[in-house]
C-alpha cells in the first residue's frame, strides 16, 4: 500500500539549495516524490546567531511504514 506523506526540509549551512536538491533527490529513493512546494528563506528561532535557513516541503508517494520512513530519512 503506498502512502503520501509530506516532509519538510532545511538548510542553513553552505549551499542551501544545493543541500534542499540533494535530500529531494535522495528522497526520490524512498518513493516518488509528486510536489515541490516553493523555497522560503526564514530567521532561526531559539539561536539566532546563525545564518537564515531555505525551506521547502515536499510530497512523497512512498511504500515505508511510518516507522521505517523515519529510520531511512535519519
Amino acid at each position: 500500500m503506498r502512502s503520501t506523506v509530506y516532509v519538510s526540509l532545511g538548510s542553513n549551512i553552505g549551499d542551501r539549495v544545493s543541500f534542499l536538491n540533494h535530500a529531494i533527490h535522495a528522497l526520490g529513493n524512498l518513493g516518488t516524490v509528486s510536489v515541490r512546494s516553493s523555497v522560503y528563506e526564514t530567521e532561526p528561532v531559539d539561536i539566532t546567531d546563525q545564518p537564515w535557513f531555505f525551506n521547502r516541503v515536499v510530497q512523497l508517494e512512498t511504500s515505508l511504514t511510518p516507522e521505517e520512513l523515519l529510520k531511512e530519512t535519519k
